[in-house]
């Protein structure tokens, strides 16, 4: 540590003996002084993998020279614990005192005397400088606690208090004359605060970085051919094709061609991979895929029950990790990348994680117009000022996205459109027959019984959680069919235990070779990444790229001849627009099934008769409304509720209130734990958590009345509870008369 004295060489013999003295951390106990100097030198290495883009460097406002911005972050980083060497704190790290003042507050007197110092020999202005100083108080405040107006307010009484008055008074200067934070500045502040936290989070948690960051540009790539190989399996020739080196790109291939391995072939210097898919049961699903391919050490997944994932596996030391995307190769939900560009919690570190890496965005048609919108404008911040990699896929990719790809992000199609169409006219999976698709399935129930009789696996898409849970009581109840052995019924309105045993039954049913009769009814949510092989589908109409989403769960590797896919009318639209199920049938009264380039064809055909339904989100840039540094929740509360309806997580309080009534002895026996029963703790959450089910604000409501509140249960958990009993049959089940409990 003594042999670069240039590190420390603005800081006093006193205030090194000082900065040795005082601990930083304890458990085991760290100096200020060392751990500083280790965040230092990782910051230095980190620096060497991120990106800063012209466009920042170059701004008006800016215009520092990229060695200079680069030292100044490095040093920042040497700053970020000085506050530790505050007697309260010390007291306080020794057990002495329980409070004191948060040290990032109390890290800024003595950071602006040592960053003053050390741009005197800066040839830039002081204008450019004061803007470097300010950038790096203001992270050091906010590398534990993200930066919000009334950050620090009860510590006002402090002087540091006043440094962050005057940071955040020069920041609202340079909003004018257009009243917010240029996107150039805002990136500053990012990229020094990532690069702080990462460097303090690697550095505590004794994390290497080549554990966290790709090193070769062909290791990626390495990897995915030699587990084929161990897999016994060679490149499709149209794999062979893809290009392996872009910038920006979108590719569109059938299903079971491989389009997640073709991804991963990609041949670029890149800081991490980062998978993203729709729902969380595609997140598990392929984050199982990826551990056994790069091994677990090298994947982290993230969604909203990444607790109960990591609680059943034993690895809930590992949730940090996983929760900031510190591995290489990352799996996660869309709403987590577009979170972290919405400035939700802890974002300047998730968009740091997104800077020189490889954005996978997979089953891209299954989003609605709004947030596809979101997409978007997104892709444009990232290539922009992250120069993100970025590949956009489907099955189904509509003209109307990949022509939006080209404008915005200057997108190519990465396998020649020939050999692509050659893939589609080359297959014909299924036939579309039309016979009952004026008809109600309920009506047809013999139908779907007769194929069962003759040993078919069967599946059953209903629109609606209702209509599904109906059709699986006449074919299991009026059949004596056996639950799980013959039939099984699948939607989204079950608990998060259920839906995870229900995943594990899929997966199983999946390896299943034998010739027995069965059949799952399900809603929509088999659409996206079901990888399981069926003989035969009947389905109600829905929109035609769903409907195309849909057949492909049927005879998936095409070595059944053309299974059929019988087409039935839905009740009512919902949870659709009405526009969506007159376009589609409008297009299935003339349609002819060839081969699955027809699909396509009629795809682009069914996106053009609703254009406007998505022009009028695309004209919009949503993310404009998170200019400013300030963290925000808004983005959250935005991406639930613009969707086709607004759900909310409650749990049934069970027959006879049972369920609720174990919440309630669960909150007496919080208020009476002692804190150090930790696992007891982990034990209730992971009870609470496990029995929520997300649903339909209209299902909570409804026309009941509420029954109660219970605001015991609301402080300890935060839930609702909706008056339903529930079993792991059919899921959450409404009582007649009732109301939430609160």
């Amino acid at each position: 540590m003594e042999n670069n004295p240039y590190v420390f060489s603005n800081f006093t013999e006193d205030e090194l003996k000082l900065l040795k003295k005082c601990k930083a951390k304890t458990k085991p106990d760290e100096s200020i002084y060392s751990h500083s100097y280790r965040c230092y030198n990782l910051s230095a290495k980190i620096l060497e993998k991120f990106f800063i883009s012209k466009s920042v460097i170059e701004y008006e406002k800016i215009k520092i020279e990229l060695d200079i911005i680069k030292d100044i972050c490095a040093f920042h980083v040497l700053l970020h614990d000085l506050g530790k060497s505050d007697s309260r704190f010390q007291d306080k790290i020794d057990g002495r005192t329980k409070s004191c003042p948060p040290h990032a507050l109390l890290s800024l007197e003595k950071a602006k005397e040592k960053l003053i110092e050390r741009t005197k020999n800066y040839d830039i202005s002081e204008e450019q400088k004061k803007l470097l100083i300010y950038i790096s108080l203001l992270s050091i405040a906010s590398h534990h606690s993200d930066y919000h107006r009334d950050i620090y307010k009860k510590n006002e009484h402090e002087p540091a208090y006043q440094i962050l008055k005057e940071i955040v008074n020069h920041l609202d200067e340079l909003k004018y004359p257009n009243y917010y934070i240029s996107p150039e500045i805002k990136f500053l502040y990012i990229f020094f605060n990532g690069v702080l936290r990462m460097s303090d989070w690697i550095s505590s948690g004794n994390l290497e970085i080549k554990n966290l960051f790709f090193e070769n540009h062909i290791e990626l790539s390495k990897r995915i051919k030699l587990y084929l190989k161990l897999k016994n399996f060679s490149l499709y020739d149209h794999q062979k094709y893809f290009k392996t080196n872009f910038n920006c790109g979108f590719m569109r291939l059938p299903t079971g061609d491989g389009k997640t391995e073709t991804a991963l072939l990609a041949n670029f210097p890149i800081n991490k991979v980062i998978y993203t898919l729709p729902t969380v049961t595609t997140v598990e699903s392929m984050r199982h895929r990826f551990e056994e391919c790069f091994y677990k050490e090298n994947v982290s997944f993230s969604h909203h029950l990444l607790f109960l994932s990591l609680y059943d596996e034993g690895r809930l030391n590992e949730e940090i990790l996983h929760q900031y995307s510190m591995k290489k190769i990352v799996v996660t939900t869309i709403d987590k990348v577009l979170l972290s560009l919405m400035n939700y919690r802890h974002y300047p570190m998730l968009q740091m994680g997104l800077n020189n890496s490889y954005l996978i965005i997979d089953e891209i048609h299954s989003y609605s117009p709004y947030t596809l919108s979101l997409i978007l404008n997104g892709l444009e911040y990232l290539k922009r000022y992250h120069n993100t990699k970025i590949l956009v896929m489907s099955a189904t990719l509509p003209k109307i996205i990949e022509n939006e790809l080209i404008k915005r992000i200057g997108a190519e199609e990465l396998i020649d459109k020939k050999i692509v169409e050659e893939r589609y006219k080359g297959k014909r999976k299924v036939n579309l027959r039309k016979d009952f698709i004026e008809e109600d399935i309920e009506s047809n129930t013999k139908n779907i019984l007769e194929m069962f009789k003759k040993g078919k696996k069967v599946l059953v898409v209903l629109n609606t959680v209702n209509k599904a849970k109906k059709i699986y009581e006449i074919l299991k109840n009026e059949n004596n069919l056996k639950w799980g052995d013959e039939i099984f019924l699948i939607h989204s309105r079950f608990n998060h235990d259920d839906k995870k045993e229900k995943n594990n039954f899929l997966e199983k049913l999946k390896q299943n070779k034998d010739k027995k009769g069965f059949v799952l009814i399900a809603t929509q949510i088999v659409e996206v990444s079901l990888d399981i092989d069926f003989d035969v589908m009947f389905t109600e109409v829905s929109p035609f790229d769903s409907l195309v989403q849909r057949c492909g769960r049927v005879n998936r590797k095409g070595k059944k001849g053309a299974c059929d896919v019988f087409l039935f009318s839905p009740e009512r639209e919902l949870p659709y627009k009405r526009e969506q199920i007159e376009a589609t049938k409008k297009i299935l009264s003339n349609f002819k099934l060839e081969t699955e380039m027809d699909f396509l064809t009629a795809n682009d055909e069914y996106y053009n008769d609703i254009e406007d339904f998505y022009r009028k989100e695309f004209d919009k840039k949503p993310l404009e409304d998170f200019k400013g540094i300030e963290r925000s929740n808004f983005g959250e509360e935005l991406t639930r509720t613009r969707e086709s309806f607004i759900t909310l997580p409650v749990i049934p309080t069970g027959e006879n209130n049972e369920i609720y009534t174990k919440v309630k002895e669960y909150v007496n026996i919080l208020d009476n734990l002692s804190s150090y029963k930790k696992d007891k703790k982990l034990e209730i959450n992971r009870f609470v958590l496990g029995n929520i089910v997300e649903v339909p604000i209209y299902v909570a409501k409804g026309d009941l009345k509420v029954k109660a509140v219970d605001q015991e249960i609301w402080d300890k958990f935060g839930v609702i509870f909706i008056n339903a009993t529930y079993n792991s049959e059919t899921g959450i089940i409404s009582k007649k008369q009732g109301g939430i409990i609160f």
